[in-house]
């Protein structure tokens, strides 16, 4: 049942991602999310994230594996990280997508 994503866990998903920067005191400028829609009962990648944060690069990281680290199949496929030029935090660009059956 893990495997079966439908907006339920779509909506459950997006607020773990501010909940868990919210722990690690990352704070989030943005979240972006796009449905694929695919075939119903078709498994693929169904759900593309993009999040803006912001924090030190132990609190990022710490942010990131704990996203990789759910029920859900996700991917993290890309990830922009640089230095604050007003700070000696790491302004971070992170690319997820999730996996599932369509339902």
């Amino acid at each position: 049942s893990d495997m079966l994503f439908n907006q339920k866990s779509w909506s459950t998903f997006l607020n773990s991602i501010t909940d868990r920067a919210e722990v690690h005191n990352v704070n989030v400028a943005y979240i972006k999310n796009n449905y694929v829609d695919q075939e119903k009962g078709s498994f693929g990648y169904v759900l593309e994230i993009e999040v803006g944060c912001k924090g030190t690069y132990q609190n990022i990281v710490q942010f990131v594996n704990e996203i990789e680290q759910n029920t859900l199949v996700t991917d993290i496929y890309g990830t922009k990280l640089s230095l604050d030029e007003n700070s000696s935090d790491i302004i971070g660009d992170i690319k997820i997508s999730v996996w599932g059956i369509n339902h």
